[in-house]
């Protein structure tokens, strides 16, 4: 388990510098999530620390007290569950219902606290142990001890998972992240919960001498860590949630990118003959991984080879394409689309045979950067390109190459 410890502990820390200085340059009221926040990671991380011997050890020994260091780490364990129930009623709750609740929350944190280094005082001095409620759990003081603390744990945690799922309820349909972090939040307690169950009966169990310690001592660390991880994603995301809807739209324009880049293809292959020198070459790992950039790149290069062709257009041609495109039942943008692949079609072909062009060329309408934005402009490119294969653009080109 010294990994494990050793990981929670990385993480606990990693989240208090992470965090710290958003709180010192936070608003006051931003700080109302980021103090407890950074007060219950510290209290995590410095918990898990005195699980290691060798540091309980020496804190006992520079307090003079054995067994002082599990009392801390009890402490801190309600300390962390203090502070995340504060950080969860100030997410979810106004300034006032928050400030009664943490008032409640630290009033009862106190009195727990001082009835739990009560019965410490009281009890007398035991050798040193790093297996507290193993060694000593038939010891009628430190029995009292172990009970109470891990009762209060226990009600301590199942009210934390209780006010994150109902948070979870309340939150505004426009902060799906913040609900998501009040689900992973109510997650981790349960676990916690789970493993002080396995700890208590492990204590009774000592009692009537059956044997549950690898129930206690084993199983219950491992289930305490497996609900860390959501924990650790909960308290992090209100960093990076509000960024999620941005990262799925960002996502799709990718997937869509892609796709529109493998569908221009027959439409660029076909006009790369007319001026090859203008393809863009690959300058680097971005221009040549970054999909973004090809399809870019590739829109304009098609872009300016679809300009050098308007000098060929044959303005008959775009009534022989719409006569048969209204016979077909195509929307006026696909008639258009094919109108531009047929332009294009009897373009490169006059422009390969080297025909004279036509007195009065026509401009090009609709494909231009003027007109439209980037992802007007693929659309549009790929509605072209599509459109190549159209029986309705091989009837009307067919039939301009009869003429």
């Amino acid at each position: 388990m010294t990994f494990g410890f050793i990981g929670m502990v990385l993480c606990a820390t990693a989240i208090v510098l992470y965090k710290l200085p958003a709180l010192v340059k936070a608003p006051k009221e931003g700080r109302r999530t980021l103090l407890p926040l950074c007060l219950g990671a510290g209290c995590t991380a410095f918990s898990f620390v005195l699980h290691v011997p060798s540091v309980a050890d020496g804190l006992d020994a520079a307090l003079g007290v054995p067994n002082t260091s599990t009392l801390v780490i009890y402490t801190l364990a309600l300390g962390m569950l203090a502070c995340a129930q504060v950080m969860v009623a100030n997410w979810v709750l106004p300034w006032d219902k928050a400030r009664r609740r943490t008032i409640r929350v630290l009033c009862g944190l106190a009195i727990i606290l001082a009835l739990l280094w009560a019965i410490f005082a009281t009890t007398p001095r035991l050798p040193q142990s790093h297996h507290f409620y193993v060694d000593f759990a038939t010891n009628p003081h430190i029995a009292t001890l172990l009970v109470f603390f891990n009762l209060t744990y226990l009600a301590g945690a199942l009210s934390f998972a209780f006010r994150s799922f109902h948070g979870a309820t309340v939150v505004p349909r426009d902060k799906v992240w913040l609900r998501w972090a009040l689900v992973l939040c109510g997650t981790a307690p349960v676990f916690m919960a789970l493993a002080t169950v396995l700890i208590l009966m492990s204590i009774v169990g000592a009692w009537y001498r059956v044997d549950l310690t690898f129930w206690g001592g084993v199983v219950a660390p491992v289930v305490t860590m497996l609900g860390m991880p959501g924990f650790i994603v909960a308290v992090s995301i209100a960093q990076w949630g509000p960024r999620i809807p941005s990262l799925h739209q960002r996502i799709a324009g990718g997937v869509a990118g892609i796709v529109a880049f493998h569908r221009l293809r027959p439409l660029w292959r076909m006009l790369r003959p007319i001026e090859p020198a203008a393809v863009h070459p690959h300058r680097g790992l971005r221009d040549r991984f970054s999909t973004r950039r090809r399809l870019r790149w590739r829109m304009v290069e098609i872009s300016d080879w679809m300009w050098r062709l308007n000098r060929y257009r044959d303005p008959a041609l775009a009534a022989a394409v719409e006569r048969r495109g209204r016979a077909s039942g195509l929307s006026d943008r696909a008639i258009a689309a094919a109108q531009e692949a047929a332009h294009l079609t009897v373009a490169l072909a006059a422009w390969t045979a080297r025909t004279s062009p036509p007195t009065d060329p026509v401009p090009t309408p609709v494909s231009t950067f003027e007109t439209f934005d980037i992802d007007d402009e693929r659309q549009w490119l790929v509605a072209v390109a599509a459109a190549l294969s159209s029986p309705v653009v091989t009837a009307a080109v067919t039939e301009e190459a009869l003429v």
